[in-house]
């Protein structure tokens, strides 16, 4: 459980990377946030244990920089924002029980 929930912060934040790669409008929140994610993979692989608020941080800053980028482009698309959302919510639920949180 733990290498599943770890792959899932690992691919999360190289697929924003890589949405961000390739977005005109370069947005630093969206990049702190990724850099944040792959942050808490690697202490997740050194200790065997993350700092949960460097994860939950990351992906805040992965939100908001995805809305700002939609408000930027006045193309907010809201079931967008719902559904990535309730990903980042599912990863970091999997993440905290991996790490015995329950």
């Amino acid at each position: 459980m733990k290498t599943a929930a770890l792959l899932l912060v690992i691919s999360y934040a190289v697929l924003m990377l890589y949405a961000l790669w390739k977005q005109k409008n370069r947005n630093i929140c969206m990049g702190a946030g990724c850099l944040l994610l792959l942050a808490y993979a690697l202490l997740f692989i050194l200790k065997n244990r993350g700092p949960m608020p460097l994860l939950l941080l990351g992906m805040l800053c992965i939100s908001a920089g995805a809305l700002l980028n939609g408000i930027r482009q006045k193309k907010v698309h809201l079931l967008h924002h719902l559904i990535r959302l309730l990903l980042e919510a599912a990863i970091a639920a999997l993440c905290w029980i991996s790490l015995g949180g329950i």
